[in-house]
C-alpha cells in the first residue's frame, strides 16, 4: 500500500482511494491518518494507493 501526500506524483498502476473531506487548516483530527493505518493493517490491500490531501509543509 502507498500513501501518497502533495507534492508527489501520482502512480499509474493499481486502486487508488482519495481522501477527501474537511482538513479546517489543522484545527480538526487527522482523520485521513486514522484511515491510513486502519488500511495498513489490511494485508489484502498491499497494492492500493491512497491519496491523502493533507499537507505536511502547509502555511
Amino acid at each position: 500500500m502507498n500513501t501518497i501526500l502533495p507534492p508527489q506524483n501520482i502512480p499509474s498502476n493499481g486502486i487508488s482511494i482519495f481522501l477527501a473531506g474537511t482538513i479546517d487548516m489543522g484545527n480538526s483530527i487527522d482523520w485521513q491518518q486514522q484511515v491510513v493505518e486502519e488500511l495498513m493493517a489490511e494485508q489484502a490491500l498491499s497494492g492500493l494507493n491512497i491519496f491523502n490531501p493533507r499537507r505536511k509543509d502547509w502555511e
